[in-house]
């Protein structure tokens, strides 16, 4: 079992990701938004897949 100093700085890395990744979907939110019918299918697809990709990450970093 690691010791808590360990814990703890895994702990603050994983919400602070978890906190940029909100961002990230906040701000695609209002991307998407502003851009609903003018920006092309394959630019919204792009920013889903790099979202999936950071939600991905974010999931295995948690479970490490």
């Amino acid at each position: 079992m690691p010791d808590p100093t360990d814990a703890e700085r895994w702990l603050t890395g994983v919400v602070g990701r978890a906190a940029l990744l909100a961002t990230e979907i906040a701000q695609l939110t209002d991307y998407l938004e502003l851009h609903r019918t003018a920006e092309p299918a394959s630019v919204i697809d792009a920013h889903a897949r790099i979202l999936e990709e950071q939600l991905r990450r974010l999931d295995s970093a948690a479970n490490e």
